[in-house]
């Protein structure tokens, strides 16, 4: 048995588990992004307010990143499902490939978000 394969059970879990985390960073993206709207409404100065306009982008990014893993996961799901339908007799025991390349991606979403998250934290310290 090949220790690198996956069953579809255990792909699904992953899938879940990302999305559910994924929806849980979109909601924080949006709190986040009405302190800064707090925090622009609150000061006039210029590097305040561009320091906000700059958070505010990589935020932006950041939800895109989020929208862009989000439709790559379901694309993955449906890949599954088709396979599930195919063949449905077998689907229980066949393996498939682990997805290291989702993963990876997963990953380096999540450290390049929490980085900025604690940045942010650190700049509403500062200005609320």
């Amino acid at each position: 048995m090949d220790h690198n394969k996956q069953h579809i059970f255990e792909l699904h879990a992953d899938h879940k588990e990302w999305i559910n985390r994924l929806a849980f960073y979109k909601d924080e993206v949006d709190f986040l992004e009405r302190r800064l709207l707090e925090i622009a409404g609150k000061y006039t100065n210029a590097e305040i307010l561009a320091a906000c306009d700059s958070l505010a982008n990589r935020l932006t990014i950041q939800r895109s990143e989020m929208h862009r893993l989000k439709e790559a996961i379901k694309g993955k799901e449906e890949l599954l499902e088709h396979s599930a339908i195919e063949n449905p007799t077998a689907i229980d025991r066949r393996l498939f490939p682990p997805e290291v390349r989702e993963r990876q991606a997963m990953e380096n979403f999540e450290d390049i978000y929490h980085d900025l998250r604690k940045e942010l934290v650190a700049f509403f310290g500062k200005y609320m």
